[in-house]
């Protein structure tokens, strides 16, 4: 009976520590957060980088990050850390955010958080692409292209128009992106009838 015990108690063991990163992840789920592949509901609020927020912002957005940080005691009184919403000012977090430049937008724990309050606060504003940049869009080796949150072959364009868009964003791959060195860039189109969808829901949840 011994020898069966330590197994166990070792399985017990191994299965805690995973509690917190369980938790974690659903609490990152259960702020809006979508990725743009297989994606339902809204897509992911994405704003174009700004020219470059001033260290000031970039150190009250930091330490906001940081001040989020809490420590929660479980029934079994196992103590996880966890990021307490309820603590910040998401308006204002994604303001700042919004300003930050590309490569500002990367560092540390801001590259996980910044489309998170953007997504629970931002509604992006009408932004259909030029009939000039559609007919680009052709060039597989130079874009990747996403519709409706969901990614097509280039070749798929040709049942659009650029006036079937009501948004569009553009942006460079980074050396860590899933596709990179497969295109350059990457650019998500929203239908006029998605758009529509997501005013809705935006409405819905004010």
């Amino acid at each position: 009976m011994m020898t069966k015990k330590i197994p166990i108690q070792r399985t017990i063991l191994k299965l805690v520590k995973w509690v917190p990163l369980f938790s974690l992840m659903l609490l990152f789920f259960s702020t809006h957060s979508y990725t743009q592949e297989g994606q339902k509901g809204k897509p992911e609020v994405m704003v174009q980088p700004g020219e470059g927020a001033s260290a000031e912002l970039l150190e009250e957005y930091d330490k906001t990050i940081e001040g989020m940080k809490t420590i929660k005691t479980l029934s079994n009184g196992k103590k996880i850390l966890f990021n307490d919403l309820g603590k910040v000012n998401r308006k204002r977090m994604a303001e700042i955010y919004s300003i930050m430049s590309e490569d500002q937008r990367m560092v540390g724990e801001r590259k996980s958080t910044g489309k998170m309050f953007l997504s629970m606060t931002t509604l992006p504003k009408r932004n259909p692409p030029t009939s000039e940049f559609f007919k680009e869009l052709v060039d597989a080796n130079k874009f990747g292209v996403w519709i409706d949150g969901k990614r097509v072959q280039n070749k798929a364009l040709a049942k659009y128009s650029s006036s079937d868009f009501d948004l569009f964003y553009k942006s460079r791959l980074m050396k860590n992106a899933k596709n990179y060195g497969k295109h350059k860039y990457q650019v998500n189109l929203y239908t006029s009838a998605y758009y529509e969808e997501m005013v809705k829901n935006y409405v819905a949840d004010q």
